[in-house]
Parts: C-alpha cells; structure tokens; sequence
C-alpha cells in the first residue's frame, strides 16, 4: 500500500470504491508513502478511500506499517499478522531434500533496492577472498506464472533455495524462503521498514541473520556458513494467522 508501486495502490482504491457493499479483507501488507509531494498527496487521497470504510478490514505485516494505518485511517480495524507466506511450510511449498552448494546471492534490481553497487562487489570480493563458489538467483519466476504452472514455479524457487548453503538476500521473499527452506540467510534491508520489520517476526530463528553492513555479513557468514540442522518452525506465529483465519470465515460465512 502507498505510492511505490503505485498500479497496485489504484487496483486496491478501484475495488473498494467500485464495490462499497462488499466486504474486504486486505491480507499482511506493508504500507510506505514516501517523502515526496506526490506521495504527501496521494497519502490525503487515500484516507477518505479506507478510513471509515464500512466491512473493511486492514492487515499490516510489521509493526511500524500497524501504527501508521492505525494513524491515517483510525475508523477502520487494523490488524497486526506476519506476511502470509510465513503461514506455510515446506512440505506446503513443495521442498525436496536437496544437496547443498554454493552461496546463492539473490539481490534487488528495481525501485525498492537499497545496497550500493559497491556492498555487492564487497560481498562477492569477501566470497571470492574464502574461496567460496556463488550463483545468483532473484524472486521472478523466468516464465509467465499462470494458474497451472504456478504451484510448479513456486516449487522450483524454494528448492533453488534448498540447494544453497548459505543465502545472501535483500528481498523480504528470499529471506522468508530462506527460512522455510532451512537455509543459512544473511539479509540486508531495502529502502522502507518491511524487510526488518518481517525479520522481527522470525528472529528466533537462528539460521536467519538481519545485517546493516558488509562488515556485519562478513561476521555473520563466519558464524552461519557451516551452520547444519536447522529447523524452521512457524508455532509463534500460529495465533496470528488462527485469528486472521477467524476473520475469513467470519466474512465467509456472512
């Protein structure tokens, strides 16, 4: 939600406009409008949109996203629940027994990218320096996604996931398919708050390290590189996901 990408943004404002009988329930999201005055405006254009807005429920995935729509549109409920993909598993996902290699480096390259092209040559010359192979890897599937192959492309990416030993990521996803994958991830932030805001849900999770330097990385590859046995475990999070499933039925049922 907000004005980055802001196609989205106008689809969710269409839906709600265009069809104000019905009920509305927008799944964990981030919500950012940026500094700009183009972002000052479309964030007054949206409060009349959601505040207030009758059988509409908001869900924020971090917790600083809960308090500014908690803020902008107060006459509305905002729930607090970790992005959905968190709510899976791997068996869920498709995850096959894999044999790990190499570091999978999967990095940014739109609107949303934060590290310098100088961190990224860093962390490939710290690679480089340990004598450890890497290949790279982003988030986009390399074909169109479609009701009939998409279970297949989703498994595909996990397992890409699986067969690394030590991930190196900037996306919110590759960190969250790091995790249900069982892989060492190293993760840097992007330019709003939901890459460390997400992290804050699953930092119990040793195998998963949030880092703000390439000195950081390199603390934090020496400690996950060899890391074995990890575990991915979602039962904190349960109850977040129980009560938005509640919600669901609830509206389902009406």
């Amino acid at each position: 939600m907000g004005d980055q990408w802001f196609a989205e943004e106008k689809k969710q404002r269409t839906v709600l406009t265009d069809f104000p009988q019905n009920k509305v329930i927008i799944f964990p999201q981030t919500i950012y409008y940026s500094d700009t005055p183009f972002g000052h405006a479309e964030q007054e254009k949206s409060v009349p949109v959601y505040n207030g807005r009758a059988g509409l429920i908001l869900v924020a995935r971090e917790k600083k996203s809960f308090e500014i729509m908690q803020k902008l549109y107060p006459d509305t409920p905002v729930l607090l629940t970790p992005d959905i993909v968190l709510s899976a598993s791997g068996t869920v996902l498709g995850l096959q027994k894999q044999k790990r290699q190499d570091v999978l480096l999967c990095f940014r390259n739109d609107a949303e990218q934060a590290m310098t092209q100088q961190e990224r040559q860093a962390i490939e010359a710290y690679l480089q320096a340990k004598n450890s192979t890497y290949r790279f890897t982003d988030m986009y599937s390399d074909c169109p996604v479609n009701k009939e192959n998409r279970r297949e492309c989703v498994q595909k990416k996990i397992n890409e996931f699986a067969s690394a030993e030590l991930i190196i990521t900037d996306r919110l996803h590759g960190m969250l398919f790091a995790a249900i994958a069982e892989t060492p991830c190293i993760v840097f932030g992007n330019y709003n708050q939901k890459v460390e805001g997400t992290y804050e849900w699953i930092k119990y999770l040793p195998y998963i390290r949030f880092v703000k330097s390439t000195k950081e990385a390199e603390r934090a590859y020496a400690e996950l590189k060899d890391m074995k046995n990890c575990k991915f475990d979602n039962a904190p999070l349960a109850p977040y996901f129980e009560k938005l499933a509640e919600l669901v039925k609830k509206y389902a049922a009406n």
